[in-house]
């Protein structure tokens, strides 16, 4: 009962998931903005997580669901991404090829295991197409990777260290059954919390700041820092144009000008 209780609360709201909400459903707080905003909305017991996107060029902005789930079909085989938060995961796969018996990953011979099934148990009767995975797999890479991005012919995604208090962005590329897997990007005294691929750009939202890399060469295009929102763990970007960009978290969305540096931020009406 308490592992079933425990899924529950890391994947889904029972009250909310799915439910879809306004822009006028939230107040435009003034600025100067400080900390304590922050600690007084997220006192709330029946606080929301909210997930921005776009749609016909619109902003849309729904309770978030994150499965933590998700299967790429590659040339010769299938990718799987799991996050089970603090009880881990990866990146696994499965060869199209039943018979291949080993991979290589950045030049090392990586045998076939169960590295999947590993975490099963945690997924027992709440994931019913992760359920239907079976058989032997390699890992790809072992630990927390709380988002990954698929762009075009590579994969980005990141993973926090807490013992060295960093975050670090990867490249992932794949040629048949041979992988690569590459650092991007260190960023020092901080951790990612999310990540959005567009056209030449990646955007990243980390503790407390909020910056633009170039996807090729990994450089910092452009950075707000200092921003208070690390307590309200943003988890999603929703990029209309250059000019106006949304971040997605706890009981509130955030309004980016990334030319003038301009955040403004508005709180759900509870």
């Amino acid at each position: 009962m308490k592992t079933h209780l425990l899924i529950l609360i890391l994947f889904i709201n029972v009250n909310c998931f799915g439910q879809k909400f306004d822009q006028h459903q939230f107040n435009y707080i003034t600025p100067p903005y400080q900390s304590n905003l922050f600690e007084k909305e997220l006192s709330r017991i029946n606080s929301i997580d909210f997930e921005v996107s776009t749609s016909n060029g619109k902003l849309q902005i729904n309770a978030l669901h994150r499965l933590g789930f998700k299967r790429f079909v590659l040339n010769s085989g299938v990718m799987t991404w799991l996050y089970l938060a603090v009880h881990g995961g990866g990146l696994f796969y499965q060869s199209f090829n039943a018979s291949q018996e080993q991979i290589i990953v950045n030049g090392n011979i990586i045998k076939k295991g169960y590295g999947l099934q590993d975490f099963r148990f945690l997924l027992k009767e709440t994931d019913s197409l992760f359920m239907s995975i079976k058989g032997p797999d390699f890992t790809l890479l072992n630990g927390s990777i709380p988002d990954l991005r698929s762009d075009s012919d590579s994969y980005i995604f990141f993973q926090n260290n807490e013992i060295k208090y960093n975050a670090i962005l990867y490249r992932l590329t794949a040629k048949k059954d041979t992988f690569s897997i590459s650092k991007l990007l260190q960023l020092d005294d901080t951790s990612i919390f999310a990540i959005q691929i567009q056209g030449e750009q990646i955007y990243i939202a980390t503790k407390k700041n909020f910056y633009i890399v170039n996807k090729l060469s990994g450089k910092i295009e452009q950075e707000i820092d200092n921003i208070f929102w690390g307590q309200s763990y943003p988890n999603s970007f929703a990029i209309l144009n250059k000019n106006e960009v949304y971040v997605g978290m706890r009981s509130a969305y955030a309004k980016i000008n990334p030319q003038l540096k301009q955040i403004e931020f508005y709180f759900y009406q509870y």
